[in-house]
C-alpha cells in the first residue's frame, strides 16, 4: 500500500511539473506569435549579453586590478615608512 501511495504522490509532482512547464511553454509561443521571435529573444537574453559587455569593458576594473593596486600602495606605504628620508640622503650624498 505505501508503494502505491508512493508512486501516486510521484505521479502527482510530475504531473504539477509538466503542467507549470506546459503552460509556461504555451505563454512563450503565444508572447512570440505576438511580438516577434527576435523581440522576445532579445528581451530574455539582454540582461545576459549586456553583463557580457560590462565583463571585458575597458572602463571596468577588475578584482585582480583592485587587489594588485592595495598591494602595490601599502608596499609604497610600507616603504615610505620604514625609510628615513635624511639616511637615504646622506647615504646617496657619501656614496
Amino acid at each position: 500500500m505505501r508503494r502505491l501511495s508512493r508512486a501516486v504522490k510521484v505521479r502527482r509532482a510530475g504531473e504539477v511539473l509538466a503542467s507549470g512547464l506546459l503552460d509556461h511553454y504555451r505563454k512563450s509561443l503565444a508572447d512570440i506569435h505576438e511580438v516577434g521571435y527576435m523581440r522576445c529573444w532579445l528581451r530574455e537574453f539582454r540582461p545576459y549579453l549586456n553583463g557580457a559587455f560590462q565583463q571585458f569593458s575597458t572602463k571596468r576594473v577588475s578584482p585582480i586590478e583592485r587587489l594588485l593596486d592595495q598591494r602595490h600602495r601599502r608596499g609604497h606605504s610600507a616603504q615610505n615608512e620604514d625609510e628615513d628620508p635624511q639616511v637615504g640622503l646622506d647615504a646617496s650624498i657619501s656614496g
